[in-house]
């Protein structure tokens, strides 16, 4: 009984001073203690499995952030089985662990063992996303991601107007993996975000066909001053995304393009013209051929050379997509 006070006096003195291979060794040890001691009565056994159990303890955990964060270039080696030695109770006391520390070397590893530990309490993750520091937020989306759990898409979602730029990168990714299908309302949410690229990552999603957006949410997007501004590669994504989570709804504001004409900001709106072409090609439907045809005929000598190029796009895809006719070659008679 002494003896086993002993090793707990141990195993916080390894954790003070991060031997964290020694304490490997330890809890080798401890393990076999059974094997080794096959004398052991009940209550002996209970203290085992309580120096096992207890490397969750708050305490405990205090005192490894503390060694962490003064040994920021420290041997880590063998941390990250300590951290696993943890019961999923201990996740809070992890999470408080991970947003405290200060070198991203030693982020990654408690990251890494939250990951696994939190697949059976992950409640104190997703209260932790209200957290003010962005890249504890960071770490705890990232961990979310790699559970794949779609039940957390809607406290992830809620983050769309997080004003920190890398959270606001973390939450597209984020709901591409948990939300990878379905209403694609929310990825809309970031059409007017301040940053060029978190727009594009997330038009690449809509883009995808496997989300869903009514036209009359885009048409905002699309009659703002500000997206005629935009460089010309995000106005096609764009096209494209409406494209692909609408269809046949956005026909009539397409064709619109076409067949507009104004001296005021024309080379603006030929642009659009031509890009609106090129959607209606991919789109290929009935609708979209016709909106092709009209433009070719009321369009201005551009659009009509931008609809003549649609309508051959549309006509390979229907040709890409026609079923393979039945062979006609017969058999050889005997």
């Amino acid at each position: 009984t002494k003896l086993f006070d002993v090793w707990g006096d141990i195993i916080d003195l390894l954790l003070r001073d991060g031997k964290w291979t020694t304490l490997e060794h330890v809890v080798s040890l401890l393990h076999e203690a059974d094997a080794v001691r096959p004398d052991l009565d009940e209550e002996h056994k209970q203290q085992v499995r309580a120096l096992l159990d207890g490397f969750g303890r708050p305490a405990r955990i205090k005192t490894i952030e503390a060694h962490l964060n003064q040994h920021p270039d420290g041997s880590t080696a063998g941390l990250s089985t300590i951290l696993l030695l943890m019961r999923p109770d201990a996740v809070p006391g992890l999470c408080s662990l991970l947003a405290n520390l200060a070198s991203p070397a030693h982020q990654a590893i408690v990251a890494e063992a939250l990951a696994i530990l939190a697949k059976d309490n992950p409640e104190p993750l997703i209260k932790g996303l209200r957290d003010r520091r962005p890249a504890y937020v960071c770490h705890l989306l990232a961990i979310l991601t790699k559970l794949k759990n779609s039940a957390f898409a809607e406290s992830v979602e809620k983050l769309v107007r997080h004003p920190d730029t890398q959270v606001r990168k973390a939450v597209v990714l984020a709901i591409g993996v948990l939300r990878p299908s379905g209403d694609g309302l929310k990825l809309l949410s970031f059409m007017d975000d301040e940053e060029e690229n978190i727009r594009i990552a997330a038009l690449k999603l809509l883009i995808s066909g496997q989300y869903s957006v009514s036209f009359s949410h885009w048409l905002p997007i699309l009659s703002a001053d500000t997206f005629g501004n935009r460089p010309i590669s995000e106005r096609r994504a764009t096209f494209h995304a409406v494209g692909a989570t609408c269809g046949d709804e956005a026909v009539p504001y397409w064709e619109g393009l076409l067949t507009a004409w104004s001296w005021l900001g024309r080379k603006k709106k030929e642009e659009l013209a031509v890009l609106a072409a090129e959607a209606l090609g991919k789109l290929g439907t009935p609708a979209a051929v016709a909106a092709l045809v009209h433009g070719s005929k009321k369009g201005g000598a551009t659009v009509r050379q931008a609809c003549t190029h649609g309508l051959s796009r549309a006509q390979q895809r229907t040709r890409r997509n026609a079923p393979a006719a039945p062979s006609t070659d017969k058999e050889p008679q005997p």
